[in-house]
């Protein structure tokens, strides 16, 4: 009989080797994955810059509107123009009620009562380059996700379709686990002039309630963007996280199945099918 201490250092080798090269071949995978996904959605990806003018309600009356300029991003969903987005990245009332401050030109403090934001102007940006104006449909302050619309008109010129992320081809309530990977993608600043990107990563935590599923990834790096399985299937949109109307600066990644049932409510208002 041979001395299995012979063989044993040539089985290890090879047992290194094999998880070795499964290793590589799912870090491949996962490339190959994210450039499949990067190819078929980048073009959905939008910039939105947007005027928001809000009105101030206090304990002591109503204070002077206040207009703010703001820009972040968004992804098409439907051919006809309708954009989803992370609410509080546009809308920037939100978690303003409960804020102390001073009134303007007086000694007296005031305390938010009720703050609204309106949208004199929103502006979309698309990869291809060309440019349309929005108006914000609906808003779910809770879940941080709101839904813009792009002029019909504008839309009914264009002379290619738009590039959007079909919400149907989507995850299952369940469908990830811990440790899956997952893939998000983005647009770089305007130094990059907003190039699309794509960025590789996992499920790191999963936060299940009763009326919604967020996951936490390190791929859902930007409010408004979009994240999807290896399978290319939609998997969520990344938004803040909002409590108790107040903003906590944290980010998650709503599950596809609320962002889908939101979004046929949109499509509803907009009278889109």
């Amino acid at each position: 009989m041979r001395n299995p201490s012979v063989i044993f250092p040539s089985f290890c080798w090879a047992l290194v080797c094999a998880v070795g090269a499964a290793g590589a071949a799912s870090a491949q995978s996962i490339s190959e994955s994210a450039r499949e996904v990067y190819q078929a959605h980048q073009d959905a990806l939008a910039v939105i810059t947007a005027r928001c003018e809000i009105e101030f309600t206090t304990d002591k009356g109503s204070l002077p509107n206040q207009e703010q300029s703001t820009q972040t991003l968004g992804t098409v969903i439907h051919p006809r123009g309708l954009i989803v987005v992370s609410n509080s990245a546009l809308d920037l009332s939100v978690g303003m009620v409960g804020q102390k401050g001073r009134a303007a030109g007086t000694e007296e403090f005031v305390t938010v009562t009720k703050a609204e934001g309106s949208f004199p102007e929103i502006q979309i940006n698309l990869a291809d380059g060309s440019e349309y104006n929005a108006t914000r449909i609906q808003q779910n302050l809770d879940l941080d996700l709101a839904f813009l619309l792009i002029n019909p008109k504008q839309v009914a010129e264009r002379k290619v379709p738009l590039a959007y992320v079909d919400l149907s081809k989507k995850v299952a309530e369940g469908g990830l686990s811990i440790a899956d990977p997952v893939i998000g993608l983005s647009r770089s600043s305007s130094v990059y002039r907003h190039i699309p990107t794509v960025l590789p990563g996992y499920v790191t935590a999963i936060s299940k309630r009763p009326e919604s599923t967020f996951y936490i990834t390190t791929a859902g790096t930007s409010q408004g963007v979009p994240v999807f399985d290896v399978q290319g299937r939609f998997a969520g949109i990344t938004v803040q996280r909002i409590v108790g109307g107040q903003r906590t600066n944290v980010l998650g990644t709503l599950a596809a199945g609320m962002v889908n049932s939101l979004a046929e409510l949109a499509k509803g208002k907009a009278g889109i099918k």
